[in-house]
C-alpha cells in the first residue's frame, strides 16, 4: 500500500481509481499467477492497461453508428492496443505455460493458482497455450474492472 499511495502523513488528494489499479492487479495476479509473477511488470502493465484500454475502445466505437464500426475500428487507437496487450500477455505467459507443462510431465511440484488449475484442465477443455494467456488476460480484467468500479463507486 506504501508503495502505491505512499508514507505522506498528510491529507493528500489523489485519484483513488488510479491507484487500485494495480493494488487489484497484484492481488488478482497473486490468486491467477502466483507470487512470483504477480508483481511482474510486464503482467502488471498489460492486464491493467487491456482493461483500460478494452473498455475506452468500447466507448469510442459505440460513438460510431453499426454498420459504420468496421471502418472506425482503424481510428481508435485504444483498440490496436487492446490487440498488443493480448500478444504481450501471450508473450509473457507461454513459458510460464510450458515449464508447467514440463513440470507436470516430470512429476514435479508445482505451483497452486488458477493458471495451474487450467493447466491441470486443459485436456479436458481443449485449451491451448494460446487459449489459457487469453483466459489468464479475461480473469484479469473481470477482476480488475469489477473490483476497482465497485470500490470507486460504493
Amino acid at each position: 500500500m506504501t508503495e502505491i499511495f505512499g508514507d505522506n502523513k498528510d491529507w493528500t488528494p489523489v485519484v483513488v481509481y488510479q491507484r487500485l489499479l494495480p493494488i487489484v492487479a497484484i492481488i488478482s495476479g497473486n490468486i491467477f499467477l502466483g507470487p512470483d509473477l504477480c508483481r511482474s511488470e510486464s503482467y502488471l502493465h498489460h492486464s491493467i492497461h487491456y482493461t483500460v484500454d478494452l473498455f475506452t475502445a468500447i466507448s469510442k466505437l459505440s460513438q460510431w453508428q453499426w454498420w459504420t464500426r468496421p471502418i472506425g475500428q482503424y481510428f481508435i487507437p485504444e483498440l490496436k492496443n487492446v490487440f498488443e496487450h493480448r500478444r504481450k500477455a501471450r508473450e509473457f505467459l507461454l513459458p510460464v505455460i510450458q515449464e508447467r507443462r514440463r513440470l507436470m510431465r516430470e512429476g514435479l511440484e508445482v505451483p497452486d493458482d488458477m493458471l495451474q488449475w487450467m493447466l491441470a484442465k486443459s485436456d479436458d477443455y481443449g485449451l491451448t497455450d494460446d487459449d489459457m494467456s487469453e483466459v489468464q488476460l479475461n480473469l484479469s480484467l473481470a477482476a480488475i474492472h469489477t473490483t476497482t468500479a465497485t470500490i470507486t463507486l460504493a
